[in-house]
């Protein structure tokens, strides 16, 4: 281990207090919190090496033109996507998550998290909007099904909790076997009245102004996304989660975590109590 290493977990180990208010950059394994992410953020949205899948996880169709929705994409993402896709009748000029829903007949509420991760199908005359309104349906349905069959005892008053949990989840980890176990974090956290300090949820709160490197000072920029500085959950998605992840907020590993780490492999590594989180990122970091 490195000396800045070293340093760097002294001045970053997780606590349940809340994170110091000076500034610095922050070593991922070892950010003030409950857990970090699980994985490094991935290729860009939309990229050819991005894994392209429905909704259920299965391989997208291959045939015949497609606008993918992927996991995890913001609605900004989806909205430069779908300007810059010339196959398509551009209807959404200027549209923003803000206004999206009132653009697209669908009430006036906030348009992240609303939309089904899935392949479209393009045809001669498709216009954007037209791929947002059944992406919307989608959503309702699927997000309808997987509440109907919600486990028992969960802390979410409505369906839209579950979403943004789910959301949560899409943006902490790709790896399939961890969502229910994260999910599992999250929820046990909210029975116990903890704060969930989810760092993308810091991201997202940021919006432009993150570049990149989430600091200490980031996490205590009050804004109503960051789950540091507020208790419950943001007030809306902070991404637009598949339906494994919908899943798994709807469906939590039964396990005692509080806690969880990134291994550095794509995997994570859970803790029931801080003691053993703090060797777990003691030993991750080194």
């Amino acid at each position: 281990m490195t000396l800045v290493a070293v340093m760097a977990w002294l001045l970053l180990r997780p606590t349940d207090a809340p994170a110091p208010a000076s500034g610095g950059a922050v070593f991922a394994p070892a950010w003030p919190s409950p857990f970090a992410p699980t994985h490094a953020p991935g290729p860009p949205e939309g990229s050819a090496s991005t894994k392209e899948t429905e909704a259920d996880g299965a391989p997208a169709p291959v045939s015949g033109a497609r606008f993918r929705i992927f996991p995890g994409a913001t609605v900004a993402d989806v909205l430069r996507r779908l300007a810059a896709d010339p196959r398509l009748t551009h209807d959404l000029a200027d549209a923003h998550a803000g206004d999206l829903m009132r653009r697209l007949g669908l009430g006036d509420g906030h348009a992240e998290g609303q939309f089904l991760p899935d392949a479209y199908h393009i045809g001669s005359r498709t216009t954007a909007s037209g791929i947002l309104r059944e992406a919307h349906d989608r959503l309702r349905t699927a997000l309808a099904y997987a509440w109907r069959g919600k486990a028992s005892g969960l802390p979410y008053t409505t369906p839209e909790d579950a979403l943004i949990v789910a959301s949560i989840i899409e943006k902490e980890t790709a790896c399939a076997e961890d969502r229910a176990r994260v999910a599992a974090v999250f929820t046990r956290r909210m029975h116990k009245g903890m704060r969930l300090q989810a760092d993308p949820t810091v991201i997202y709160g940021l919006g432009e102004r993150f570049s990149g490197t989430l600091t200490r000072r980031h996490l205590t920029m009050d804004t109503p996304c960051n789950t540091y500085t507020r208790h419950g959950l943001p007030p809306t998605p902070i991404a637009l989660p598949g339906v494994p992840s919908i899943e798994a907020a709807l469906h939590p590993a039964v396990t005692a975590s509080l806690y969880f780490v990134a291994r550095g492999d794509g995997t994570t590594e859970f803790s029931d109590t801080l003691a053993e989180h703090n060797a777990a990122v003691r030993r991750y970091l080194r």
